[in-house]
């Protein structure tokens, strides 16, 4: 006789479920309050915000607007070191061509990027100071001169004139930018809950608000992180990211995980995955000059890798958690050395595993540390829950201690390898790149306990600070307060979420719905684990507070799935044997924000004047290694009469 095996809650299904009510309109007045409240606050950051990244151009005039410039004479002002008048005429034909043929200057660096061909040079005996210039790069590289086709239109000592004298939009621009993509970002949240109200959802109400001041603060930090009349505008892409993204989390807020073609589409996730991983190995390109390939057409798939890894992995564990339970691998007579390890059978327990290797393989190849870190807990946590003990965590720990010290000692990848060293050592680096480390502490003790204020710091001298780094930026603006309110705000978020978890219909939803809580909840430990030295930095964004389109779509998204667990909760026993599990892994969240809150207030506070004066000795362009030192001091020192 043929036996069959069926979960308890795929019995109930199969009974067929009652027919959902049509939606009525339903008022969310805790949620409208909260998001009023929050949104009376961002307003106020908002006009502080404003007025202070315009300070610096309070008593500034004639300053030359380069994309309202419209012939060679309002250009000419803005190339006034140039060394003769045909120099300055040269200089402000070639820009206003470029702009006439290119359209609008994003940026005024971008002028600094411009190329002049050589033989125009040559030809033009007036140039004097190109041509010497020439000379100058022709004697640099004497094999070479004859090679050199162009010269850039300025060097960087008359780029930095430039940048004095120059804008790419008026303050009148600038306030219409900002208001309309602040108010475009507000309005959003407010229209989801409006949307809501209207279709009758009972999802939770804290949720819209917390992740309203999430995205609010980091708008408003991007923001004060660029110049306002000179720099590219990334607060307009901000705020489109974040509306998109509540686009998708409204969608996903309506959706029911528990239907049979979601439950049923592990593999097709995982094969999507792998596609999308390959595609990124083979023709993916790094930021910069790190090795790590992480962009791909456009956008960064990772995000999306992980998204698709933990639905794999939600749906392997919810079909087969109890198997994983109760069928110890007895057959083998090897593992019965390891007892103590209580393995399932092999046939549970080596799809998932294999098939997290093959994923973290690809991160391998891809160069790059932060995803492969995070989905390795998400995979290892799952299985913890899945089998109600927490072993292969640890030793899962111990593999992806021992793999990076191996990275480390191998060198390779270099960007892993160049990030341990510096964690090792962050005040003392043989490589180019090894003191963002210091350069984060740097930035974070020059914030001290309050800040200095939205638009007066200067933690764009950080790289990535709009990124990875935007920790550090929120740490020196808002300082150690400000940092502490952002830690509380993502564990309030982290919290309700887990408590959707806890509230989910059936096995396939509650993994599904732990799985990308825990991707939220450890990208954030691992950054801000990152700057502030409690382990090696990755390349991991920031949920909700860092700039990137890709990350904010799939993050919302991703809450939104969690919000439709949360407005149809199921009966408390179907997931009630997975609490213990989901306990503990909330205290040890817990305790991972506090140890963070604590590292930042030694680093901010208890040894502010320390991390601030620390110099930090790093390899320089020309391969020697010197000294280096807070560059706020020096600002501060050249103020000294």
């Amino acid at each position: 006789m043929t036996v069959t095996r069926s979960t308890y809650e795929q019995r109930q299904q199969k009974r067929g479920a009652s027919r959902a009510p049509s939606p009525r309109a339903r008022m969310r007045p805790l949620e409208l309050g909260l998001l009023g409240v929050v949104t009376l606050v961002l307003i106020l950051g908002a006009f502080m915000t404003q007025r202070r990244s315009l300070e610096p151009y309070g008593n500034q005039t004639g300053l030359v607007h380069i994309n309202e410039a419209d012939s060679v004479s309002q250009w000419l002002p803005l190339f006034a070191s140039l060394p003769t008048p045909e120099d300055r005429n040269f200089a402000a034909r070639q820009a206003r061509q470029h702009r006439m043929e290119h359209g609008a200057y994003e940026n005024l660096n971008a002028l600094g990027r411009l190329q002049v061909s050589v033989l125009e040079i040559d030809q033009n005996s007036g140039l004097a100071g190109y041509q010497n210039r020439l000379r100058v790069a022709r004697q640099a590289k004497p094999k070479d001169a004859n090679a050199i086709e162009s010269l850039a239109l300025l060097s960087a000592s008359e780029l930095r004139d430039v940048s004095m004298r120059g804008m790419v939009r008026s303050v009148g621009e600038f306030r219409s930018t900002f208001w309309l993509s602040f108010l475009g970002l507000v309005g959003a949240f407010l229209l989801v809950h409006l949307l809501w109200v209207v279709r009758g959802f009972e999802g939770d109400s804290w949720i819209l608000p917390l992740l309203l001041s999430l995205c609010g603060i980091g708008f408003l930090v991007t923001t004060g992180l660029q110049d306002p009349l000179q720099d590219q505008l990334r607060l307009t892409r901000f705020a489109w990211g974040v509306m998109a993204g509540l686009g998708l989390l409204a969608v996903g807020s309506q959706f029911n995980l528990e239907m049979r073609a979601v439950r049923k589409s592990g593999g097709v996730a995982f094969a999507a995955a792998i596609g999308l991983a390959l595609l990124l190995v083979t023709l993916g390109s790094g930021p910069g000059q790190s090795d790590a390939k992480v962009n791909l057409f456009g956008f960064q798939p990772i995000e999306l890798i992980k998204v698709l890894a933990t639905l794999f992995f939600a749906a392997y564990f919810a079909d087969r958690w109890e198997f994983l339970r109760e069928i110890r691998e007895q057959r083998v007579s090897a593992l019965n050395r390891f007892h103590w390890l209580s393995l399932p059978r092999l046939e549970y327990f080596l799809p998932p595993v294999l098939a997290v290797l093959v994923i973290l393989t690809f991160f391998f190849m891809q160069r790059d540390l932060g995803p492969a870190l995070t989905l390795s807990l998400v995979f290892f946590l799952l299985y913890g829950v899945a089998r109600g003990r927490f072993t292969m965590l640890v030793l899962g720990l111990g593999a992806i201690v021992a793999a990076f010290g191996l990275g480390y000692a191998l060198r390779f990848p270099a960007t892993v390898s160049s990030r341990v060293g510096m964690w090792l050592s962050p005040w003392q680096s043989s490589s180019s790149l090894g003191d963002h480390l210091a350069k984060a502490w740097w930035s974070l003790s020059s914030g001290g306990l309050t800040g200095v204020g939205i638009g007066r710091g200067s933690p764009e001298i950080v790289p990535a600070a709009h990124t990875d780094m935007v920790l550090v930026a929120i740490g020196e603006e808002l300082g150690w307060f400000g940092f502490l309110v952002v830690t509380l705000l993502f564990s309030a978020l982290l919290y309700r979420l887990f408590k959707a978890c806890r509230t989910a219909k059936g096995p396939f939803s509650f993994f599904l719905a732990t799985g990308l809580t825990l991707l939220l909840a450890i990208q954030f430990c691992i950054i801000a684990g990152g700057v502030l030295g409690l382990m090696p930095l990755s390349g991991v964004v920031t949920p909700f507070l860092s700039y990137g389109r890709t990350s904010m779509l799939i993050n919302l998204a991703t809450v939104g799935l969690l919000l439709s667990v949360s407005a149809s909760p199921g009966l408390v026993r179907s997931v009630q044997i997975f609490r213990p599990a989901l306990n503990r892994i909330g205290a040890v969240l817990g305790i991972a924000m506090i140890v963070i809150v604590g590292r930042a207030g030694a680093i901010q506070v208890v040894q502010q004047s320390k991390y601030m004066g620390e110099p930090c000795l790093v390899e320089q362009a020309d391969d020697v290694r010197r000294f280096t030192y807070n560059p706020r001091l020096r600002s501060l020192a050249r103020l000294i009469p």
